[in-house]
């Protein structure tokens, strides 16, 4: 099944722990849709560095935290999205730019 990219957010946290954590919205053939979320971080003294593929909503919020595909390093949402099964199709759009204010 083709994937095509609707909608590439990038947050920007306050907390240094973060390095990377950006999300892809994917329409998919059927009309349904997944979403690409790629996270480079810290917790603790554990690094977290992935891609995971998540069903969503059109509004790029997680349905079902059911992993569909993940990718390592982070940073290719497309491989991860190869890696769930679906054909990507077309460029990822310029990310939009979200800040989080991550507590203390």
């Amino acid at each position: 099944m083709k994937a095509t990219p609707t909608r590439h957010v990038e947050r920007e946290h306050t907390s240094p722990t973060w390095a990377e954590d950006s999300k892809v919205l994917w329409a998919l053939d059927d009309g349904t849709h997944v979403v690409s979320s790629s996270v480079r971080k810290t917790v603790g003294t554990f690094p977290v560095d992935e891609v995971m593929v998540f069903p969503a909503d059109e509004s790029i919020w997680i349905t079902d935290w059911g992993e569909l595909g993940s990718q390592y390093p982070a940073g290719d949402h497309a491989a991860a999205i190869r890696n769930a099964g679906y054909e990507p199709t077309g460029e990822i759009p310029a990310p939009e730019t979200q800040r989080i204010e991550d507590e203390p």
